[in-house]
C-alpha cells in the first residue's frame, strides 16, 4: 500500500471518528440581559443556541421596564425547543430588560416650560411637576422630543396639566399625562458678595436672581436704586434677598469730627466751625457743638463735614422725639 492510500485511510478511520465525538456546546444563561426589540429571543436568553437563536419566546418589557423569568419558565422554554439545559438552582432566573432613550423630569419641565411659555406670552416663570421621580421612555433610536398635546392652564390656580407624546409612535405605552404648578418669578437683586456695615453698596456689588413671587415679601427690595449707596445694618450674605430694614444711609459723619456749620435765614447765610457730637448720615438729624460759643446746636447732616442748621420748628420737633425715645 503506498502513502497516498494510507493517508487516506488514517483520515477517514481517525478524522471521521474525531468529527464523530464533537457535540453541542452547552446552553449557558445570559446575564445583565438588555433588549432592543419588541420581543425576546431564544439567543437573548441563552449562549450557543445554535439555529434556534431567533426564535420568540416572549414579548419584550416596556420601553425602561424589566421582566424575570424563573427556573421553571426557563426550562419550559428549553424543553419546547428541543434543547437541554438544567438551572443550577431552583434560584436561576432570567432579567431581561428593554433598552430605552429616558427623558428626565428636568428634561419634561423643559419641553413643558417651552410649550406653556408659547400659550402665556411669557417666559418669566417656573414650573413644577407633581411628581419630580417621573420619567418618560422612548425607543433606544429615538432622537426627536416629545410633543406637547391637550395643555390647558387654570390662571388662577397657577396649575397646569398637558400630554407628553412621542412622534410616530402609537398605544398608551408612548404617552403619559403630566400635572404641574406654574409659579411667576421676579427678578430679585442680591449682593455678590459679604458686605460689612460701613460698607457702601455699589452697583458692582449687585446681581440679579429669580424669585418665586409667591415667596416674595413685601419688605424685600426689588429696585437696585434702594440699595446702591446705602450700608450694610448687619453683616448681609453674597447671595441672600436683602429686605428695606437691612440698610442704612452710610455714616459720613462720626462723633468728633469737624464739620462746617451753616445757617440760612432769608437771604442771610452764616456759617461757623463746629464739632460732630455723634455719627451721621446724609439727611439725619445730628448735634454739633460750635466751637466758638460752646453751646450745642441741632444740624442736619447735608454732606461730607457739612451740616445745616435746623429751622426751629424742626428743632423743636426733633427735640421731642429725643426726649420721648429717652423715656421709653
Amino acid at each position: 500500500m503506498n502513502k497516498t492510500a494510507l493517508f487516506l485511510l488514517a483520515f477517514a478511520i481517525f478524522g471521521l471518528g474525531a468529527i464523530g465525538t464533537v457535540k453541542a456546546e452547552a446552553l449557558v444563561l445570559n446575564r445583565d440581559i438588555v433588549v432592543d426589540d419588541s420581543v425576546v429571543r431564544l439567543g437573548d436568553i441563552f449562549r450557543n443556541t445554535g439555529d434556534k437563536k431567533d426564535i420568540v419566546v416572549a414579548p419584550a418589557p416596556a420601553f425602561g421596564r424589566r421582566a424575570i423569568y424563573d427556573a421553571n419558565w426557563l426550562k419550559t422554554v428549553v424543553k419546547r425547543n428541543n434543547l437541554n439545559w438544567s438551572p443550577t438552582s431552583s434560584y436561576a432566573h432570567a432579567v431581561i430588560e428593554r433598552s430605552s432613550n429616558v427623558y428626565t423630569a428636568s428634561e419634561l419641565e423643559s419641553f413643558l416650560k417651552e410649550a406653556i411659555s408659547q400659550k402665556k406670552q411669557s417666559d418669566h416663570f417656573e414650573i413644577e411637576l407633581e411628581n419630580r421621580d417621573i420619567k418618560m421612555h422612548a425607543p433606544a433610536n429615538f432622537t426627536g422630543t416629545p410633543a406637547i398635546r391637550d395643555l390647558r392652564i387654570n390662571e388662577q390656580s397657577g396649575r397646569f396639566s398637558a400630554s407628553l407624546v412621542l412622534p410616530g409612535m402609537k398605544g398608551k405605552k408612548n404617552s403619559f399625562r403630566a400635572t404641574g404648578r406654574i409659579f411667576d418669578i421676579t427678578r430679585v437683586p442680591v449682593l455678590s458678595r459679604q458686605i460689612k456695615p460701613g460698607e457702601t453698596i455699589e452697583s458692582v456689588d449687585i446681581y440679579w436672581i429669580n424669585q418665586r413671587r409667591n415667596n416674595l415679601q413685601n419688605n424685600i427690595l426689588t429696585d437696585p436704586d434702594k440699595i446702591i449707596g446705602q450700608t450694610p445694618k448687619r453683616w448681609i450674605r453674597e447671595g441672600n434677598v436683602i429686605r428695606a430694614g437691612d440698610l442704612e444711609q452710610p455714616t459720613i459723619i462720626k462723633k468728633g469730627d469737624a464739620v462746617a456749620i451753616t445757617l440760612i435765614s432769608g437771604n442771610l447765610v452764616i456759617t461757623s466751625q463746629g464739632r460732630a457730637l455723634e455719627n451721621g448720615a446724609v439727611g439725619t438729624p445730628i448735634r454739633v457743638m460750635n466751637i466758638h460759643s460752646k453751646r450745642s446746636i441741632d444740624t442736619i447732616v447735608t454732606g461730607f463735614g457739612s451740616v445745616k442748621v435746623l429751622p426751629r420748628r424742626k428743632t423743636i420737633a426733633i427735640s421731642q422725639s429725643r426726649q420721648q425715645a429717652a423715656i421709653q
